[in-house]
Parts: structure tokens; C-alpha cells; sequence
């Protein structure tokens, strides 16, 4: 596991290192949208690199701890940072529309769409602030587990599942 968010975080790091480098990414709104969906990658892969390779490496007994919580909090609020239906509209609009490209995806626009993914995704991740709703890795199982309580369930099957499903 370690292995490979090791070659993730590489390889990620490499791709946002060549869109900041190019001056035509740098300054795209395909490029700035790019650059958001690649931080994400990091930031969950970071989370498995450092969080749960470790555990799994030590069958840490322990992963309903603050930091478990936290880290798993940390990681669902990456991964919906995904800005991939963003990207594919800006795409769509590039190859179809194109005269309509600079106005609907102007730096303005652009900056709100990066800033409401990540609003929606920290939005998402606010119940998990609760002490009983939590999602925690589990090297037992080597997955990533909702609390067994009636919060953990609701975040699971509605908040959780519901976004998943529709993006």
C-alpha cells in the first residue's frame, strides 16, 4: 500500500510540477482545474501513505482513536474534491462551444468552480466533526469503515452514498 501511494504522490507531484510549469496550463482554466483535481489526488494519497500503510504495516488495533477520525475525516474530504465533472464540462465546452469558452470559464469563474468542489466537499465533512460520526481504516478488513452508530449510518447510506452515487 505504501508502495503504491508512494508511486501515486511521484507521479501526481510530477503532473502538478508540469502545470505549473507550461505558462499555457499555468494560466487555463483547464490547467488551474487540473491543479485542484491533482492536489486532491495528494492529499488522499498522502493520507494512505502516512496513515493507512503504516497501520496496516503494525495491524494497529486502534482505529477508532481522534486521529484515525481524523485522518479518515481528511481523506473523504479529498476524495470528494474531485473535480472531474468540472473538467469534463470544460472540455465539452472547449471542443463544442468554443467561442463560449473564455466567457464561461474566465478566471473568475473558474476560482468559483474550484472554491464551491471544495466548499461542497468540506460541507460534506462537517458531521464527521461529531465525536460518534466518524469513518476509520481498519486493517482487519483493510477498508475504511463508518462508526456503527445511527450517525455513521445516515452518513453512510444518505450523505455518503447519495453523493457518490449522483457524481
Amino acid at each position: 500500500m505504501f508502495l503504491l501511494a508512494l508511486f501515486g504522490l511521484v507521479f501526481n507531484e510530477l503532473g502538478l510540477f508540469m502545470l505549473f510549469r507550461f505558462q499555457n496550463l499555468r494560466q487555463s482554466a483547464f490547467g488551474k482545474l487540473c491543479s485542484s483535481h491533482t492536489i486532491a489526488n495528494i492529499g488522499v494519497l498522502l493520507v494512505f501513505a502516512f496513515w493507512a500503510a503504516p497501520m496496516t504495516y503494525l495491524q494497529s488495533p486502534l482505529p477508532g482513536l481522534f486521529a484515525g477520525k481524523k485522518f479518515g475525516q481528511l481523506n473523504i474530504m479529498f476524495l470528494l474534491c474531485s473535480n472531474v465533472l468540472v473538467i469534463a464540462v470544460n472540455r465539452f465546452v472547449a471542443i463544442f462551444k468554443p467561442f463560449l469558452y473564455h466567457k464561461l470559464f474566465s478566471n473568475r469563474t473558474t476560482f468559483f468552480f474550484i472554491a464551491f468542489v471544495w466548499g461542497a466537499a468540506f460541507a460534506h465533512v462537517l458531521p464527521y466533526f461529531w465525536d460518534d460520526c466518524y469513518i476509520a481504516f481498519h486493517t482487519s478488513e483493510y477498508l475504511w469503515k463508518f462508526a456503527e452508530t445511527p450517525c455513521g449510518y445516515v452518513i453512510s447510506q444518505y450523505t455518503d452514498f447519495a453523493w457518490e452515487s449522483s457524481t
